[in-house]
């Protein structure tokens, strides 16, 4: 099965929080309060229709959300090859569940709730037990199965392994056979032999624990104290190393930044002296720059007027050229217009003949399909010259009115060129007179140019001056500026090393291997002391059991052979419900199946050991290097971690490998420094481990800085309030 998006609206404190995930590992990060958890818990009300405890399913509504807003959890997920979107409801409660695959309609959806977990646990071949401990494992679940004492591991593991009813079984059982009653019971030599043997056995763990009665109840004080010094030789030798370069780069940046603040002082006392300069000049440098000004204004004016007066005897000259006679007038001036009015008539007869000309002109003289000459042909020949002659007589008659109307125009525009020519000079004298008129005419300054150039002159060489040593001194502000930086970020690597410093005690290699092995025999000899009161317990508890059985037989021996063997099976049959008899061995025999994949995987992590199954339904883990064997509740926090996920990798993979998914929230709990160094060679090799064996990976965790070794980060950002 492949998670590919989970959709959360107004769940819990996300209003509208859409989140998709990569087949393989994913990392939800986020500070406390940013809704983690409450992803996770979306993602369980997906697959089940219930987030579990502490909340009912419809308090997990965002606070305030009116029923009508609605509030819901959507999962995507891909399973064989086919798709399918879960769709719990929450608000409104009148709306059902639905499930729907790809490409069907909403018609053709599953819809309520116990519908949807049926269609869904058969479709991914899962239970509900499945995903409750073998896929979703919870918060403060990773671990705390090793803190467990032996009894509460026994039922820890019987509810991990299903069989979590074998107490309730066994109490039934005791409860029945308690209410039979025994006329006659046998065996009651030997469970007088059992108690005296099981006496002596007491008697013996409390001879052997005599010799441990100056051992404290509680080592773990003094455990503590003797890691601390046993580690102090090696961590102060690391601590000092670390100082070091922190101490170079202090030491060379204090004597750059030394170099630059004296090039900088010398900077400032030259830009004073050029500031200075030009302060004392600044009056004459003003005077200077007017008098530049108006020598400009002067040279400016003297060429315009120049070309002024140029334009002005070119006016004279153009004045003089002008013919100042106007046309004379011609003989028939008068009649022009008569005669303009004469030739209308004259000019449309002539267009006429013209037309009709035209059109015999376009009328063929021969056939042309047969060749012959056309009928009437010498009608239209003499009709044509008939044309022709009058048009010409009309030509000739029009000659002498068209010479009037000619010399009539040509008078005319000569006339208006000559009245033209006259107006174009007197506007151009107009405007000359409006430029000469503009002209600006200052008094000569006191001040001489070439005073005037040299003083601007000088003074832009200072301002020039000036800029020069302020462009050379920003590269030097902006290394001050880095300089700085890496000067205030050493200062913190050495106090935070030297505060680590503080904490070490001062102790010679020596001292130290000394506690390492007072700390090796102290914890050898509470290792024995725990197992002979474990010993101890047990034979007491079986002691307990034979005398109270002893007693019951003796009190009871004169009932029937009936009764006594309805007792011997009831008895039978409930001790192999005692958490020490089935739950136990199905328990152990579980751990045994899933030690080698544990191993496994702790080989995959490259951890420093490898672990075996105790009779305390725990680990004992043997370190490779030094062949030491060390309890899983004495692995440092790291060391648990990295067991602790490759024991529910291998409970996955047992349990619920089909479907291809596990989910751990926060296993990086209570990490800190020194802690997180077990874990970036372990989820390096978590990808491998995802890659073969297609198990695709929800991580949960608080760290950011572990954000590199997953394919696909959600980071839900600050808390949301």
């Amino acid at each position: 099965m492949i998670l590919h998006s989970l959709h959360l609206r107004r769940f819990c404190q996300h209003f509208d929080r859409g989140v998709t995930f990569s087949p393989r590992l994913n990392m939800v990060v986020g500070h406390n309060g940013s809704g983690k958890t409450n992803l996770l818990r979306g993602l369980m009300m997906g697959f089940t229709g219930d987030a579990g405890p502490p909340c009912t399913k419809a308090e997990n509504a965002m606070v305030g959300v009116a029923t009508g807003d609605g509030s819901r959890v959507e999962v995507v997920v891909e399973h064989g090859g086919q798709r399918a979107q879960i769709r719990r409801i929450i608000l409104p409660t009148s709306a059902k569940d639905t499930m729907l695959y790809a490409g069907s309609t909403d018609e053709e959806g599953i819809r309520g709730f116990t519908e949807v977990n049926a269609a869904l646990w058969d479709w991914l071949q899962v239970t509900r037990k499945q995903l409750d401990d073998y896929v979703f494992v919870k918060q403060r679940k990773i671990d705390d199965l090793i803190d467990r004492s032996e009894t509460e591991r026994g039922r820890e593991l019987a509810s991990l392994f299903g069989l979590q009813n074998a107490a309730t079984i066994h109490k039934k059982l005791g409860d029945f056979r308690s209410a039979i009653e025994v006329p006659i019971v046998t065996g009651i030599d030997n469970m007088r032999a059992e108690v005296k043997r099981l006496e002596g056995v007491i008697a013996g763990h409390v001879t052997a624990l005599a010799t441990y009665a100056d051992l404290p109840e509680d080592t773990t004080e003094r455990q503590n104290t003797l890691t601390t010094q046993a580690n102090a030789y090696t961590t102060r030798q690391t601590l000092e190393r670390e100082l070091i370069d922190p101490a170079a780069v202090l030491t060379a940046t204090n004597v750059e930044l030394q170099t630059i603040a004296d090039a900088q002082l010398k900077m400032q006392v030259d830009v004073q002296t050029f500031d200075t300069a030009m302060a004392n000049m600044a009056d004459e440098v003003a005077e200077a720059t007017a008098a530049l000004a108006t020598y400009a204004t002067l040279e400016n004016n003297k060429n315009a007027l120049a070309e002024l007066e140029r334009q002005r005897l070119a006016l004279v000259n153009r004045g003089y050229r002008t013919d100042p006679d106007y046309p004379v007038r011609p003989a028939k001036y008068d009649e022009a217009e008569t005669a303009r009015a004469q030739l209308i008539p004259l000019n449309a007869a002539a267009v006429t003949k013209t037309h009709a000309i035209n059109q015999l002109n376009d009328q063929a003289a021969v056939c042309e399909a047969c060749g012959q000459q056309m009928p009437g042909l010498e009608e239209r020949q003499a009709q044509l010259l008939k044309l022709q002659t009058d048009r010409s007589a009309l030509v000739e008659q029009a000659r002498p009115l068209v010479e009037i109307v000619q010399a009539y125009d040509d008078y005319v525009a000569a006339y208006n060129k000559c009245v033209g020519a006259r107006q174009a000079l007197n506007n151009d004298i107009k405007v000359w007179q409006g430029h000469w008129a503009t002209i600006p005419k200052p008094d000569p300054p006191r001040m001489s140019k070439e005073r005037a150039e040299s003083l601007v002159s000088e003074h832009a060489r200072y301002v020039q001056g000036k800029q020069a040593l302020l462009d050379l001194s920003q590269p030097r502000l902006q290394r001050q500026a880095e300089l700085q930086a890496t000067k205030t970020a050493k200062t913190d690597e050495t106090a935070k090393i030297n505060a680590k410093l503080a904490n070490v005690p001062n102790l010679t290699a020596d001292q130290s291997e000394l506690a390492r092995q007072q700390l090796e025999h102290l914890r050898q000899r509470e290792r024995n002391r725990t197992t002979i009161e474990s010993q101890k317990a047990a034979a007491e508890a079986s002691l307990t059991q034979w005398q109270t059985q002893l007693t019951a037989a003796e009190a009871k021996e004169l009932e029937t052979a009936g009764t006594r063997y309805a007792l011997e099976y009831f008895k039978t049959l409930r001790n192999v419900f005692h958490p020490n008899e089935a739950p136990r061995v199905v328990s152990f025999t579980y751990m045994q199946q899933i030690e080698e994949q544990v191993n496994d995987v702790l080989r995959l992590f490259e951890a420093p050991f490898s672990v075996q199954i105790d009779d305390a339904l725990g680990f004992t883990a043997t370190f490779y290097e030094t062949g030491k064997q060390m309890a899983d509740k004495r692995l440092s926090v790291g060391e648990r971690i990295v067991l602790s996920m490759a024991f529910r990798i291998a409970v996955n993979a047992t349990f619920a490998g089909s479907l291809g998914l596990l989910i751990l929230d926060e296993p990086t709990a209570g990490l800190d420094e020194h802690n997180l160094g077990c874990l970036p060679r372990a989820l390096e090799q978590l990808r491998v481990l995802s890659d073969e064996r297609g198990l695709q990976i929800i991580f949960v965790t608080h760290e950011p800085r572990i954000a590199g070794y997953f394919d696909h980060v959600i980071d839900l950002g600050e808390p949301i309030t």
